[in-house]
C-alpha cells in the first residue's frame, strides 16, 4: 500500500478461494468489508480516503492443481443445483 507515493504496508495473500466467493456472491472489498462475517462484528471503521489504483498480480496455477480445482469446482456447482 502506498500513501502519497510512500510504501506504508505490503502483504501477500497465501491462498484464495475464488470459486467459493463467486458462488456465494462474496466479493473482494477494498476499504470496507460488505460480505458476510464469520462471526458477528461491527463495520465500525470504513476507509474514508480515496483509492486511486489497485494492482493485483495472480500467478498461473500449476497444471495438476488446475485440474484438481476444476473437478472440485464442477462438483461444487453441481451440488448447489
Amino acid at each position: 500500500m502506498l500513501v502519497d507515493g510512500t510504501t506504508v504496508a505490503s502483504g501477500r495473500v497465501e491462498q484464495t478461494v475464488p470459486f467459493r466467493f463467486s458462488m456465494s456472491g462474496e466479493t473482494l472489498d477494498v476499504g470496507l468489508d460488505t460480505g458476510s462475517p464469520f462471526a458477528p462484528y461491527e463495520h465500525s471503521f470504513p476507509f474514508t480516503g480515496r483509492i486511486h489504483r489497485i494492482d493485483a498480480s495472480v500467478s498461473p496455477r500449476p497444471a495438476d492443481l488446475a485440474a484438481a480445482l476444476s473437478d472440485i469446482e464442477m462438483r461444487a456447482a453441481l451440488g448447489s443445483q
